[in-house]
């Protein structure tokens, strides 16, 4: 029963994927800690001091249109979108678990 929900996820999931003309895509996350993190009068922190940013990579088919994103949902939170078109096809958009870099 959950291969074949999940076949059938799957199978909805790259069906909307050709439907909007998303060729590839990658998700990278990256964690900064800070060096000196703010405490209230009471000595404790204000905040954790880790900041995570998300990114995202998502490679679109110029002749369907380009997807309009306004919110993204992490954690059951929203967050909102800044697209950047990359023009240069050696710039690197982040790295493998491993270190290899990621070229769009």
């Amino acid at each position: 029963m959950k291969k074949i929900l999940f076949s059938a996820l799957a199978l909805l999931f790259f069906t909307s994927c050709s439907r909007h003309g998303i060729i590839k895509s990658y998700a990278y996350s990256r964690k900064s800690v800070a060096g000196t993190v703010r405490a209230d009068d009471n000595g404790r922190q204000i905040n954790s001091g880790i900041t995570i940013q998300h990114l995202l990579f998502i490679e679109t088919d110029s002749s369907k249109g380009l997807p309009e994103w306004n919110t993204a949902w992490v954690d059951q939170k929203p967050y909102s979108i800044r697209p950047v078109k990359i023009n240069d096809r050696n710039q690197v958009i982040g790295k493998t678990m491993d270190g290899h870099e990621v070229n769009p």
